[in-house]
Order: structure tokens, then C-alpha cells, then sequence
């Protein structure tokens, strides 16, 4: 066999996708004719398939040595390049590509695909563009170029170019959930559905599309269709971590607690996932043993599950339970009732502990304990503010007359849910404005910024450079909590902490709620004192401040009864 019929053969491989053939034969071939450029680009090409990147980018380089005018030789050393994280490098081969062949598109395109993931966005799409104006039917361009639109929050150009790019590739499953992404962004939400509807006909076992349709339905209040998709996703794909968590979530949400405990115990694989050491305890007998409960999630999730950490003492009185928790903590609920009096020992995360046999998630008890919205324990109060802190700011706070309200219109920025659930400070104006109000910031960190842009004429008192210095966290907010007659706040940990404490509280809703506040009403089995005002439509938060303000103005005109924290009645009129 000569050295053309060799090289043939490999070609013949290569197309079939069998890279470890076509390597061979390629071999052959440059064995017989070892200065035979197209032959060693192509074993380069293999190689970089098989993902030996060094011995590509070698190939292409040597092939280039023997052929130093053919752009593809170029391109490709540029993608190897581009794939061992040589940036620069990868730049400089794409443009020597485009120098011999300024309408070499893919060229174009690469050397886009390297200004994107240097953050040279503009540079990208303008190579994104110029490649698309070479060839209108280049996919990947439109894709990648709708895509870096969506980064830069233009969603409806993102959308142009995603429309394109499908009327290029109608079956590209990639493309079909970007759409419908951008669509969620827009709010568009019919023109998501029907997106991934169209996709699910297209690619039936598309475990993403039915997930992506399931979490659509939650945004639109859609529950029952959007357990009925979670649970398609999870039938094609059963491992699926993310929709066994979301379906979780529509399960509480729906008060269908044993089997959403069930599916929240997903939330344990998410990343990065729960790491514990010892066995984990399913519940079994302890029979003198030591168990360790470990603190998760947010501060908000510890303060509204350390109720059940008494539940688990009484069920195993023979046990020594050790809870361990965040520093910024201890100190808070250290005196708490679910501590006090129960055996239960408290240590800081950094704590060594000695010993223990299994260990178990705070927030796995309920689970295990089959909580419902009926057996819910809500012994309120649970978290104590210190009886020293709570006189100190009563001293503080004694000349400051009218009814007292504590605000909080900001969560922490990186929590994946705080642009729906934080308000803009201005939504609190007209409630400062009501005569005989008196308003107090209880932001600490973020948002307290926001307090620099209140008109003059307007007195929100700030707190901020005076509660909760320390590394601990909220032990003086809980205390100037008790010396006021009512917290309005979003859905953070400063709401459970009120609710915990049995604080009168406002709690603000967007329209799409946490799962824990349930779906409709304005109580909570969780919080006996905590009043909901749920948002109607999203993003529209006039309404509901409308709402509170005239319910407020109503309770100033005429005799209400607020609770002190040293217990007596006062009236205010």
C-alpha cells in the first residue's frame, strides 16, 4: 500500500470517528512520506481529538514548518492552543489564519470564542459580527453572540440572534434552552414554554427541558404543572440532583411535607455537598450514643430550624446531643429555650469535637421527624434577646416617642433569590411620612448605603454604626427588636430571627415565595406573630406598600395596643 492510499485510509477513520485508527494510519503514512504536511496536520487533528494536546499542537507546528501559508493549519494549532489555556498564543495563530485569509470564518469565530473568555466582550462580538456577515448560515456565531447579549443583559437582542441561530439549526437542544432562558429574563413566560414545549416534541427525552418548563411553571405560580414536570425530569433521569431539590420545594410549598422532606434531602448532594464525618444518622435507636447535629445553609435557615433540636433530644434521652454551629452564632442562641434545660451542648464550628458516632444536618430533623403544617412546633419564643442588652437599649430608645417600627428592605446580594425578594428603601417614604411613626433602620452591611439617598425631610434613624459590632451576629438587633412595636422586613434572616423571637412583624413577599411561607394566606404555622403582605404581580411592589401604609395611617388614628419588652401594656394613640 503506497503512501496515498496509507493517508487515505486514515482520512477513512477519521470520518468514522475512530480516532485511535486514523492515528495509526496516519502514522503509516508519514512513516512512508515523513515530510507530507497534510498527513502530520492530521494526526495533529486526531490528537487533539484523543485530547493529547502537546502532541497537536506539535503536529501543527511542524506542519506549518512544511506548508507555512494554509490557514486551516493555523485555525487548528489556534483551537489546541485555545484548549491547553494558551490565550495569547491561540490569538496570534487565528490572526496569522485571517492574515492569509481574511474571510476565513471559522478563523473569526475562534478568535472570538478566546476575546469571550478573556472578557474582551466587544472585541469578541465585533469578530462574532464580521463572521456573520461572511456567512449568514454560521450557527455557532449566532449562538455565542445572542449568548454574550444575554451576559450584558440585552435580552432582547439575545433573543434576535438565538432566533437566528435556530432558523440556522431548528434542532439545536443548546440554542432552544437559551431562548428560553432569555424568554424567563423578559418574563415572557408563554414564549418560554412554548420554546421548550417545541423542544420536548423535537428531543422527547430532553430531562432539561422538562426541568427547565418545571421551574417556569413555579415562577408563574403554576405549582401542580410544575410538579407534574420536576417529576418527568427526574423519571428520565433519576439522579438528577437539581430537580429532586426544586421538586422539593413545590412539595413543601404545597404543604405536602413527608414527601417534599423526602426530596430535600437533595439539597445534600448539591455543590459543593454536605460533608460530615461518622455514619449519618437515618433516625435509628442511639442507645447512649453521640450525635452530631451540624448548622447549614443560611442564618435564617438555623434560626427557624434549631425548634426541632428538642423534639430530638426528648426522642433520645439516653443520647448526648451536640449541636455545632457557626461562630457568629453561639452567642445568640446559646441561652435559647431549645438549649437550656435539654442536655443539648452548643460548640463553634472551629470546635474540636472529641467524639461522636453519627452525625445528621440541622435541617434533616423534620424529616425525620415527619413534621407537617399541623405538628409543627412553634413554641414561640425560642431565641431570647440578652436582658442586659434589652435594657440598654431600652435606655437608649426612651426619649424616642411614637409607635416604633424596625425596617429592613435588604437580603445578602449573593443569596440567589435577593433580586426578587429585596425592595428599594424609597417603597418605605410614604410609611415614614405617617405622623406619630417612627422609623428605624435594622440593616447592617449591605444596604445600609441605600440610607444616604433619603430626602432631608425624612428621619429613618440608623442603627447601623451601633447594633451588632462585634463578630456576633444580630445580638444587639435582637435586643433593640424588643424595644420596638413592630418590624416590617423582606424575606431574610432578620424575619426569622423576629419570628423567633415572637416579635409582631410584617413579613414582605415577592409573588413567587420561599417554599417555607407557603402559597397563599397571610400567617404562618411557622410564626404565630408574623403577619404576611404577599406581592400580587411581579416586581410590582406599590401595591403592597400602598396596602401597609393605609393599614398603618388606619392604626394611627385610632388606640393601639403594642407590647413592651418589660411586658406592661402601652397605649398610643
Amino acid at each position: 500500500m503506497n503512501a496515498e492510499e496509507t493517508y487515505m485510509r486514515g482520512i477513512h477513520y477519521q470520518q468514522r470517528g475512530e480516532w485511535d485508527e486514523a492515528a495509526k494510519w496516519y502514522l503509516r503514512a508519514i512513516r512512508q512520506c515523513p515530510d507530507w504536511p497534510e498527513a502530520i496536520h492530521n494526526l495533529g487533528w486526531v490528537w487533539k481529538k484523543r485530547y493529547r494536546l502537546p502532541d497537536a499542537v506539535r503536529c501543527f507546528r511542524k506542519a506549518l514548518a512544511l506548508n507555512p501559508h494554509n490557514p486551516v493549519f493555523y485555525n487548528n494549532l489556534g483551537n489546541a492552543l485555545f484548549a491547553m489555556n494558551e490565550p495569547m498564543q491561540a490569538i496570534e495563530a487565528f490572526t496569522r489564519a485571517l492574515s492569509l485569509n481574511p474571510g476565513y470564518t471559522y478563523a473569526l469565530f475562534n478568535l472570538s470564542r478566546v476575546y469571550r473568555r478573556q472578557g474582551r466582550i466587544e472585541a469578541a462580538m465585533a469578530a462574532c459580527r464580521k463572521a456573520i456577515a461572511l456567512d449568514p448560515t454560521l450557527f455557532k456565531a449566532h449562538h455565542d453572540l445572542g449568548m454574550m447579549f444575554k451576559e450584558k443583559g440585552e435580552f432582547n437582542r439575545a433573543c434576535d440572534c438565538l432566533l437566528r441561530a435556530l432558523h440556522v439549526n431548528p434542532d439545536s437542544v443548546e440554542a432552544r434552552l437559551n431562548l428560553a432562558n432569555v424568554y424567563e429574563k423578559l418574563l415572557q413566560w408563554d414564549d418560554a414554554k412554548s420554546c421548550l414545549k417545541d423542544l420536548i416534541h423535537r428531543k422527547p427525552d430532553s430531562y432539561t427541558a422538562f426541568f427547565n418548563l418545571g421551574n417556569i411553571c413555579r415562577q408563574t405560580l403554576d405549582y401542580a404543572q410544575a410538579e407534574a414536570y420536576l417529576k418527568q425530569a427526574i423519571g428520565l433521569k433519576p439522579d438528577f440532583t437539581a430537580a429532586h431539590f426544586n421538586l422539593s420545594q413545590v412539595l413543601l410549598a404545597r404543604g405536602k411535607m413527608i414527601q417534599g422532606w423526602q426530596e430535600y434531602e437533595w439539597r445534600l448532594k448539591k455543590s459543593p455537598p454536605f460533608t460530615y464525618t461518622g455514619h449519618m444518622w437515618r433516625g435509628e435507636p442511639l442507645n447512649g450514643k453521640t450525635l452530631l447535629v451540624k448548622d447549614e445553609q443560611g442564618i435564617g435557615d438555623v434560626l427557624q430550624f434549631i425548634r426541632f433540636l428538642p423534639l430530638l433530644q426528648n426522642a433520645n434521652k439516653d443520647a448526648k446531643i451536640i449541636f455545632q454551629t457557626r461562630k457568629t452564632l453561639s452567642r445568640l442562641i446559646r441561652s435559647s429555650p431549645c438549649l437550656q434545660g435539654k442536655g443539648i451542648q452548643l460548640l463553634e464550628n472551629d470546635a474540636t469535637v472529641d467524639h461522636h458516632d453519627a452525625t445528621i444536618p440541622l435541617l434533616s430533623l423534620p424529616g425525620l421527624f415527619g413534621v407537617t403544617n399541623r405538628n409543627l412546633p412553634a413554641d414561640i419564643p425560642y431565641v431570647l434577646a440578652e436582658a442586659g442588652l434589652e435594657n440598654k437599649w431600652k435606655t437608649r430608645l426612651r426619649d424616642v416617642e411614637g409607635f416604633r417600627i424596625g425596617i429592613c428592605w435588604q437580603g445578602n446580594p449573593s443569596h440567589k433569590g435577593d433580586r426578587i425578594r429585596s425592595v428599594p428603601l424609597a417603597m418605605f417614604y410614604d410609611l415614614v411620612r405617617i405622623p406619630g411613626i417612627r422609623v428605624f433602620s435594622l440593616q447592617k452591611f449591605d444596604g445600609v448605603e441605600h440610607l444616604t439617598e433619603v430626602p432631608d425631610n425624612m428621619n429613618i434613624i440608623n442603627l447601623d454604626a451601633h447594633i451588632d459590632c462585634g463578630t456576633d451576629a444580630f445580638v444587639d438587633t435582637a435586643a433593640v427588636m424588643k424595644n420596638l412595636d413592630l418590624v416590617i422586613t423582606i424575606d431574610s434572616a432578620l424575619g426569622h430571627l423576629a419570628g423567633a423571637m415572637g416579635i409582631r412583624t410584617w413579613l414582605i413577599l415577592s409573588n413567587v415565595p420561599d417554599w417555607r411561607w407557603g402559597l397563599t394566606g397571610d400567617r404562618s404555622p411557622w410564626y404565630p406573630t408574623i403577619r404576611i403582605f404577599r406581592q400580587a404581580h411581579h416586581g410590582q411592589w406599590g401595591p403592597l406598600f400602598r396596602q401597609i401604609v393605609d393599614e398603618l395611617a388606619l392604626m394611627n388614628r385610632t388606640p393601639i395596643v403594642v407590647q413592651r419588652s418589660i411586658g406592661e401594656s402601652v397605649q398610643k394613640t
